[in-house]
């Protein structure tokens, strides 16, 4: 059995519509990807929540292997809205807000043949403690730092896997490129921008990404599944 984590559901919705024989119970949803058996849950957004969500998610699961997947900013040029990336290190900035140093965390697996499979990216990815989403901010960032995205949870979820001695892998898919800003950080700021005539141009512009997000999202990590070892 593979676990998939993200943050929120509207990350994981993309791959629950493909998903079959599926099952529901304790917040958790089970069914095959692709003909592989798969577990599927929300955690929350933030390190706190991504680190009590996953301990809870690897005891009630007990799966051989976790893809934690959703969304992630590039701070980098050359990565653009729908591209999946697959890190071979994931660092801790959580509390580092001046990217100093971090603890890092190394995936486990064959990240040379899941790469071969899917086209995903490689590089460095940064788990902070606040959301990154103007481009001069992320940009600062990649330079800082050489990372090629940026998220808020991928490190927390890595850290509570990897001391429980479950393999793990990270399969983001780039929601807004270095040089465009974060659409929408919340769900107050989208209930402004639908009642602000200034917004609605913003909100279009952010679902039309969000659209192409999702699409290659449950693509991309069904074929991340497949690339698994058994």
């Amino acid at each position: 059995m593979i676990g998939i984590v993200a943050a929120h559901p509207v990350e994981l919705q993309p791959i629950l519509r493909k998903l079959t024989h599926r099952r529901q119970g304790c917040g958790l949803v089970s069914g095959q990807l692709g003909g592989v058996p798969v577990v599927v849950g929300a955690l929350g957004q933030g390190w706190r929540w991504a680190e009590v969500g996953t301990g809870k998610f690897l005891e009630r699961t007990r799966c051989t292997a976790l893809v934690i997947t959703g969304f992630a900013g590039a701070t980098q040029p050359g990565l653009v809205c729908g591209d999946l990336v697959i890190p071979d290190l994931v660092v801790d900035l959580h509390e580092d807000p001046e990217a100093v140093d971090g603890l890092r965390y190394r995936p486990p697996l064959d990240l040379q043949a899941v790469r071969a499979t899917t086209g995903g990216r490689d590089g460095m990815l940064v788990t902070v403690g606040g959301l990154v989403g103007a481009p001069a901010q992320k940009a600062r960032l990649g330079q800082r730092t050489g990372a090629a995205a940026v998220d808020l949870e991928s490190a927390a979820i890595a850290a509570v896997a990897q001391a429980r001695g479950v393999p793990w892998i990270v399969a983001r898919v780039i929601l807004d490129s270095v040089d465009r800003p974060l659409g929408v950080w919340s769900a107050w700021h989208a209930g402004w921008l639908v009642i602000s005539i200034m917004g609605w141009g913003r909100l279009r512009l952010f679902l039309r990404e969000m659209a192409v997000a999702q699409r290659h999202l449950g693509e991309q990590v069904q074929a991340v599944v497949a690339a698994l070892p058994a």
